[in-house]
């Protein structure tokens, strides 16, 4: 099941929040189908490029949709290339359409048969590792794991918000030095025009 809609209402309009799609994997890929009327009509399979949509749940190794692009908005919920418009604009121009984040081969803290472990429940970053639901703690040691990668991304939060007070601070202390130099400069050619008077 894709995250759980929920309406709002603002003023007159009514807004659908589909809640958090970020421990989903999306990918859109082309699908060629068999146009039976047109097979019929030519006398020979005749086959259609369509868009599709493939969303994989992390956690679950189960679960997996694969459906034609919805492209209209139906029933309240926004179409396929509304809600998953990175991916969508990423397979527009043939890019790759991995997971955003923090990808679980490159933290140090995963050993590689844990990777592999975690990639085959389709857990592929530290994100959805961090997001999984209880429902989706279907492994071993799964609760310690998922705090660390909580853990991890809180830390990876404060040293980003520390190293951009850091280039702030050393921007403003740049600065500081910048405007010393100046003033120093003021004083010495003051001092110089009233020595010369």
């Amino acid at each position: 099941m894709l995250a759980n809609a929920t309406v709002q209402q603002s003023g007159t309009q009514l807004h659908v929040n589909h809640g958090n799609d970020s421990n989903l994997f999306v990918e859109f890929f082309m699908e060629a189908e068999h146009q039976g009327h047109e097979s019929e009509v030519a006398g020979h399979p005749v086959y259609k490029d369509v868009p599709y949509i493939s969303i994989i749940f992390a956690g679950d190794s189960t679960k997996k949709v694969v459906r034609p692009v919805k492209v209209t908005d139906s029933d309240g919920a926004p179409s396929d290339i509304q809600r998953f418009s990175a991916q969508w604009e990423r397979f527009q121009k043939g890019e790759d359409q991995a997971h955003d984040g923090w990808r679980l081969r490159e933290w140090p803290a995963v050993s590689r048969s844990l990777c592999k472990t975690l990639e085959a429940m389709n857990i592929f970053t530290v994100e959805q590792l961090a997001g999984l639901t209880d429902t989706g703690l279907g492994f071993l040691g799964a609760r310690e794991w998922r705090e660390k990668a909580r853990a991890a991304l809180a830390l990876a939060n404060n040293t980003a918000a520390a190293t951009k007070f850091a280039a702030e601070n050393e921007h403003l202390k740049n600065e500081l030095d910048s405007l010393r130099s100046t003033v120093q400069q003021l004083s010495d050619q003051l001092q110089k025009k009233q020595q010369g008077k």
